[in-house]
């Protein structure tokens, strides 16, 4: 059970602030529950949610009566990356409420593993005891929430690198290959799991390294990324040993297309009752799925 924060100074009721849940996106296309299924390292990650405060509630319990003392900070973290950022906001004052929408963008290429998106309400200036009324220290948090996302895209936890696929004796017409031990599951996913993109692919593997992919790139991507999370769900729901498995390690190979799995079809169970439908219908739900956009 987690301990009540005790502060210094007086703080509303949880409920003062009715917060909708996070729109999120990546390049504009929405995600669904706690996993970022369509993450790549170059995409655009963006998230919104609107907040209504009851002034009357920060009044009375407060002494805090003009919305200009107060603020939206949003903060993220991701464990991946250990990269943190923040954004404080102005909050608008209508008769009885401070009606805000928080908001935040981030690059791809800083987050890995889990997002932490956090919303506080916050006293922008310090505020001095007055006429009986508690003071806040700058900064002062009058309510607090978090949300954990899970980065569970194909290809999220996983190096490229570009060879020469001739000289690796692989398909020389091939773009790319995933290169992995199949079926063992335990194994971490990170130095098992690895993309070779030939470099005799020259649009693909520019696309692959670009750090400021063109929309072309993001469709290129988009293809490998479908593909990828294919040949990883096609070769789970084939294996009675992960059907069977209840438990992986969180950074197993396991664990992530498990987590993989679940973001697009919600639990294994549906997984496996589409893929003994019909393979077809699986690879449709699993480009769907990953969010792909094939308007050329």
């Amino acid at each position: 059970m987690k301990t009540p924060v005790i502060r210094p100074y007086p703080t509303p009721a949880v409920e003062t602030v009715r917060a909708d849940a996070w729109d999120v996106f990546i390049d504009g296309v929405v995600q669904t529950g706690e996993f970022l299924t369509t993450y790549t390292p170059t995409c655009t990650i963006s998230a919104r949610r609107r907040l209504r405060i009851d002034m009357q509630d920060v009044i009375s319990v407060c002494g805090i009566n003009d919305a200009r003392s107060l603020a939206v900070l949003v903060t993220w973290y991701s464990s991946g990356t250990a990269i943190r950022g923040r954004k404080i906001e102005n909050i608008e004052l209508t008769e009885n409420a401070a009606l805000h929408e928080a908001s935040c963008e981030l690059a791809g290429s800083e987050v890995a593993d889990k997002l932490e998106l956090r919303t506080r309400l916050v006293v922008r200036t310090a505020i001095a005891p007055l006429n009986g009324s508690p003071g806040f220290p700058e900064g002062a948090v009058l309510w607090d929430d978090v949300v954990r996302l899970n980065v569970s895209g194909a290809g999220a936890q996983f190096p490229v690198e570009i060879i020469d696929f001739a000289e690796a004796h692989l398909p020389e017409r091939a773009a790319w290959y995933l290169d992995w031990s199949e079926r063992q599951w335990e194994r971490p996913l990170l130095g098992h799991v690895r993309l070779l993109v030939n470099r005799t692919a020259t649009r693909v593997a520019t696309a692959s390294t670009s750090p400021e992919p063109t929309p072309e790139d993001k469709m290129i991507l988009r293809m490998i990324q479908v593909d990828v999370a294919r040949t990883l769900i096609e070769s789970a729901l084939a294996d009675p040993e992960f059907i069977n498995q209840q438990e992986w390690e969180e950074d197993s190979t396991g664990g992530i297309v498990s987590l993989l799995i679940n973001g697009i079809f919600g639990d294994l169970q549906t997984a496996s009752q589409i893929r003994s439908r019909s393979n077809s219908d699986l690879a449709a739900a699993i480009q769907s799925g990953t969010g792909a956009n094939w308007r050329f």
